[in-house]
């Protein structure tokens, strides 16, 4: 498969990456140490002003955050949950950020909620973008693999609870373990009118270009799947989606996901 040729400038405002870098020991014969480097050059060569991230751990974070200049992060400080978000420092402000965790109103904090495998937490911060003096909310999620009331239930409190952020507009993004018609990725772009409006950004782009799968796995066991998506509300325009496809990818894969981004117009 060629790869996505190497991103331009991009006309639009901005341009918002999500990766799931796959966290540090998941597969043995993929270890950290050597997939690093490739994880930061593909990064790099994207050039993104917003990164929506899942599966950093600790020391991925601490690797990342040394190894990527010019970006501040917005994450929780804690060795296994991390969906952190970092922005050009140049390019933006942080007036808010926090986290919750993806589990009904009643249940303890950081516990796998409804049917859900693991314990998911959701990173979302509002960056005052000082080129268009615009409030922009971005949200990183990484719905449940294998709870599938678990993903109807998580992306329905992150919209109740993106109303409660001060963002003119917002991107919600991440690895929803769903691909588009699912019941989740459904709740997530409908309409509601006591919420902010979604669209997939593939699907209201003006170019869509990349594979349709962003999962690939490490080999020919793993089901390739479209599942890692970025969601614009209504006051977006997307002038690019892509699923990108990293150079090394044949022989040796930085994750197995693809990095996903879309150049955004406010």
């Amino acid at each position: 498969m060629t790869p996505v040729p190497d991103p331009v400038p991009a006309p639009a405002d901005r341009r918002i990456v999500t990766y799931n870098i796959l966290y540090e020991g998941a597969n043995p014969d993929h270890p950290w140490e050597q997939r690093r480097g490739r994880v930061v050059d593909e990064l790099e060569r994207l050039s993104p002003d917003i990164l929506a991230l899942q599966e950093v751990w600790l020391n991925q974070l601490t690797a990342l955050r040394s190894s990527l200049s010019g970006f501040s992060w917005v994450t929780v400080e804690d060795p296994q949950q991390h969906t952190p978000i970092a922005y050009r420092e140049a390019a933006f402000d942080l007036e808010t950020w926090g986290s919750f965790w993806l589990v009904p109103p009643e249940s303890e904090p950081g516990v796998p909620g409804w049917d859900a495998a693991y314990q998911r937490l959701v990173t979302h911060a509002t960056l005052r973008d000082r080129q268009e003096e615009v409030l922009l909310t971005v949200v990183s999620l990484h719905l449940d693999h294998e709870g599938a009331r678990a993903r109807r239930e998580g992306i329905a409190l992150v919209r109740d609870r993106l109303g409660d952020f001060p963002g003119d507009v917002a991107v919600v993004a991440g690895d929803f373990n769903c691909p588009p018609g699912s019941p989740a990725h459904d709740r997530a772009t409908a309409d509601r009118e006591d919420a902010r409006q979604f669209r997939d950004a593939a699907a209201v782009a003006d170019s869509r270009e990349g594979p349709a799968e962003s999962y690939t796995g490490f080999g020919p066991s793993d089901a390739p799947a479209n599942i890692d998506h970025l969601l614009v509300s209504d006051g977006l325009a997307v002038e690019r989606a892509v699923t990108c496809v990293p150079p090394s990818e044949s022989t040796r894969p930085p994750s197995d996901h693809r990095p996903v981004f879309a150049d955004i117009r406010y």
